[in-house]
């Protein structure tokens, strides 16, 4: 038993070592595919989605320092929360510029708060005066809830004789007014909202 033990141990270092150097390996290639040129990626949006970017990492007190791609979409880092944003390449005056396309998405969110919410919906529960209940929850005005589902967001209505008073603040949040209104379905600038399955959806038109 004596001999062996020293065997035992300079087989554990040996394992550790090389534990602890694949580690350092995969940790250095994913940060590897991290860029710091902030300045020189945001030269090459357009103004709007310059504009849409700046607003939606403003909703996240977020001033990103490091970026990276995933697949179409291009990611900020904010800390443990990642806000991706996919685009395409457009041409412009002076060259190519990369414009919003698809969908704006948050990466490593565990649980829902106002501001994941505000991210998705531009500033909505805050608006809506939400307050957090559990990890995937958010309680409203007007018998609204946010619920948080695989990273999906869904906006739900309680009590649907409430839609069009809801879909009044909704409008009104998006600087709109309501031009035409049933029980389900409202219209206002370049804003639907339908209510379908006591989840309200909101569509923008040209997109």
């Amino acid at each position: 038993m004596k001999k062996e033990t020293p065997t035992l141990v300079a087989f554990l270092i040996i394992f550790f070592v090389l534990f602890l150097s694949g580690f350092l390996y995969i940790y250095s290639q994913k940060r590897s595919q991290y860029f710091t040129d902030i300045d020189t990626l945001y030269a090459l949006f357009t103004s709007y989605m310059k504009n849409e970017v700046n607003s939606r990492l403003q909703l996240l007190n977020c001033s990103p320092k490091e970026y990276y791609y995933d697949d179409s979409s291009v990611c900020l880092v904010c800390g443990d929360i990642h806000p991706c944003f996919g685009f395409g390449w457009v041409k412009r005056t002076g060259g190519k510029r990369m414009n919003l396309k698809g969908i704006s998405y948050l990466k490593n969110v565990k649980e829902i708060n106002v501001k994941i919410v505000d991210f998705y919906q531009k500033g909505l529960a805050s608006k809506l005066n939400c307050k957090k209940k559990g990890n995937e929850i958010l309680e409203c005005e007007n018998d609204i809830k946010f619920l948080m589902e695989n990273s999906d967001i869904k906006m739900l209505l309680d009590d649907s004789s409430k839609f069009n008073v809801v879909s009044e603040k909704i409008c009104s949040h998006f600087g709109e007014k309501i031009s035409s209104c049933t029980s389900s379905k409202c219209n206002c600038g370049k804003y639907l909202i339908v209510l379908q399955d006591n989840e309200i959806l909101i569509y923008v038109y040209g997109k």
